[in-house]
């Protein structure tokens, strides 16, 4: 009875471990592989009043006073220059979001 009940218990935790390896496998985020190391080095140019370039990327505001951007790449050049010409824009929003916070909010944050 005893040699079952070790046996038993030897294999649920095998089971165990396997789910806990198959969980961990699972949720794992690699960093992701850059293709073009150079998008790294680019920087961001003021071409005009509100408009920026970063290689064949850019961003401007057009007549209706709303920004276009276009960008191109995999997914982390795109990122990485989206970032890069929305640096500002970001600052900005945060800046008036956490403004409208401070007014909302009596105590204060």
């Amino acid at each position: 009875m005893p040699v079952l009940i070790l046996k038993i218990l030897l294999f649920l935790i095998e089971i165990v471990i396997v789910i806990a390896i198959l969980i961990i496998s699972l949720i794992t985020i690699l960093p992701p592989k850059i293709k073009n190391k150079k998008m790294l080095n680019r920087l961001r140019k003021t071409v005009g009043n509100n408009a920026f370039v970063c290689g064949k990327c850019w961003l401007r505001k057009n007549r209706n006073n709303l920004f276009e951007m276009y960008i191109e790449g995999d997914a982390y050049e795109r990122g990485l220059v989206a970032g890069r010409l929305t640096k500002e824009l970001f600052s900005f929003q945060e800046e008036v979001f956490i403004n409208y916070l401070k007014k909302k909010i009596p105590g204060g944050i």
